[in-house]
């Protein structure tokens, strides 16, 4: 009965300190800072998809608008989850890092910017802005050349990428900001060059002009002119797949240097996070030693 009541005791002792440390380590890492921080985030995704959805129905009305215009994806949420178990990993092995409120700010800032961009894009823009690619010219598609769109041919691209990637630096999180500014900018290296394609259709050298005169918002992705040669009866035809081809070709064409550029930035987020992994195997096992 004594050795009976030994075991109990010191498994009520084992409890009791596995509680009092957990705790200790969720009060810890749940600081003023990570919750500032966290909260920041928090907001500024739901205030950017909510206001994407409102202004969508505004301009387009509510029969026109469906719940893809919260901008919702699937491979956007295991971006925003794989941002988030980031930053817990190393809320918990290296609080430090998020202390860095000089770099925080400057992310917030980035985000409110980013912010400000992407909606006067589309205010300015209004029934002209969707957020799919347009592919038959409509009665009310004009070409918008005033406001933030004198400068910007795609701000709203340029804000969204500004945004994206002040969300993770205001979190401190460097591989997901390095991984954002990666995926973001490959996915509009794709899309201006397809975009800009049907532009051309619509409104033929008033566009081409208004694309050599301005910037694409988008570092390193200039005006790509594709030639009239490329347009065949298939792409007026709607053949999807032949205009892609022709878009591509074009742009790794002209701008063949990027390649390289993306290849480096991949290499280098690899590099970031064999390091990391490996210093946080490190700490891990330093940690359970301890124990």
């Amino acid at each position: 009965m004594s050795v009976v009541m030994y075991f109990y005791d010191e498994l009520e002792f084992q409890l009791s300190s596995v509680v009092s440390f957990s705790s200790a380590m969720t009060s810890e890492m749940f600081s003023f800072t990570a919750c500032r921080q966290l909260l920041q985030m928090f907001f500024a995704v739901i205030f950017f998809h909510c206001s994407e959805y409102a202004l969508a129905i505004v301009f387009h009305g509510k029969s026109s608008v469906t719940v893809k215009s919260l901008l919702i994806s699937n491979n956007y949420v295991l971006a925003m989850v794989g941002a988030l178990v980031e930053y817990f990993i190393e809320l918990y092995f290296f609080p430090g890092m998020k202390e860095h409120w000089l770099v925080s700010n400057i992310g917030l800032f980035m985000v409110v910017i980013g912010e400000i961009i992407r909606k006067l894009a589309i205010i300015t823009a209004g029934r002209s802005f969707t957020h799919l690619i347009k592919r038959y010219h409509e009665e009310h598609h004009v070409l918008v050349t005033d406001g933030i769109y004198k400068y910007i041919r795609h701000p709203s691209y340029c804000g969204f990428l500004i945004w994206s990637v002040g969300t993770q630096i205001m979190l401190c999180n460097p591989l997901s900001t390095l991984a954002f500014a990666v995926v973001v900018w490959n996915f509009f290296k794709q899309r201006i060059p397809y975009e800009e394609f049907f532009l051309r259709q619509f409104f033929g050298s008033e566009y081409e002009e208004y694309a050599r005169q301005t910037t694409s918002g988008i570092p390193l992705i200039k005006a790509i002119l594709i030639s009239r040669s490329c347009v065949s009866y298939d792409v007026f035809r709607g053949n999807l797949q032949t205009c892609s081809f022709y878009c591509m070709r074009s742009f790794h064409l002209y701008c063949s240097e990027q390649l390289l550029i993306q290849s480096c930035f991949f290499s280098v987020t690899i590099c970031f996070i064999l390091v990391r992994f490996f210093e946080i195997l490190s700490r891990m096992y330093n940690f359970s030693s301890k124990l």
